[in-house]
């Protein structure tokens, strides 16, 4: 049985094939989504190089989402983050989360 209090590690490939070595299948960012919207906390890493990914497949994920037209994300929001990116502003970002 799984260990939930632990994030579930994901490793990537260097076909860029997703792994859950939890229960040893390929996953999909698709499957990645429904764990986290089961309450799973992921970590996704290179197996290569250790590097972590995982903000960069959640951002994927989210991406995909908004460009299906399941859109959460007002564009407003979504404005207001462009500028964060300019550096020194990243320490305002958590103005905008709950």
């Amino acid at each position: 049985m799984a260990d939930t209090d632990k994030p579930l590690l994901i490793k990537r490939y260097a076909s860029r094939r997703l792994y859950n070595t939890e229960t040893s299948d390929y996953v999909t960012l698709e499957d990645i989504a429904g764990f986290i919207r089961q309450g799973r906390e992921v970590q996704i890493v290179d197996l290569k190089t250790g590097d972590d990914l995982t903000r960069q497949y959640l951002l994927q994920i989210v991406a995909e989402h908004e460009s299906k037209g399941e859109s959460v994300l007002p564009v407003d929001v979504l404005t207001d983050l462009v500028p964060t990116y300019a550096p020194g502003m990243q320490a305002g970002v958590p103005q905008f989360l709950p």
